[in-house]
């Protein structure tokens, strides 16, 4: 059961990924890899978010958080994308967008990790 579990968050959490690359793709026209930063640093927001409240409600809601961190959000965040599209800038000689690309998706990222740990550690029930 936990295999369809999971399967089902990975699907939609793949659907989801690409909806926001379309979306992106169609709306700007940049060599920047912005659609992949935004997955992460939302994909980081929502793991931040999913353990805070798993370490409130775990392990009553087991299947929901297998649901959230290894189906969807570990099938929309998109860590190898971004390696590739790294090296696609440092293969082009972009080496400054190449930079900037590591150093906002991780600073972000982390960020946005500690940011959604802090808005459910906040919540009032």
């Amino acid at each position: 059961m936990e295999f369809l579990i999971v399967g089902f968050g990975g699907c939609l959490g793949a659907i989801a990924r690409y909806v926001i690359y379309l979306a992106e793709k169609s709306l700007l026209q940049h060599k920047f890899p912005l659609a992949t930063l935004i997955i992460n640093c939302v994909g980081c927001l929502l793991a931040g978010a999913v353990l805070a409240m798993g370490e409130r409600f775990a392990p009553t809601e087991r299947h929901l958080l297998l649901f959230c961190t290894m189906g969807f959000i570990s099938s929309f965040t998109t860590f190898s994308t971004f390696s590739v599209e790294t090296l696609a800038l440092i293969s082009s000689n972009q080496m400054g967008s190449a930079l900037a690309n590591v150093i906002l998706n991780v600073v972000l990222g982390v960020l946005s990790i500690w940011g959604g740990q802090q808005i459910i550690s906040n919540l009032k029930y």
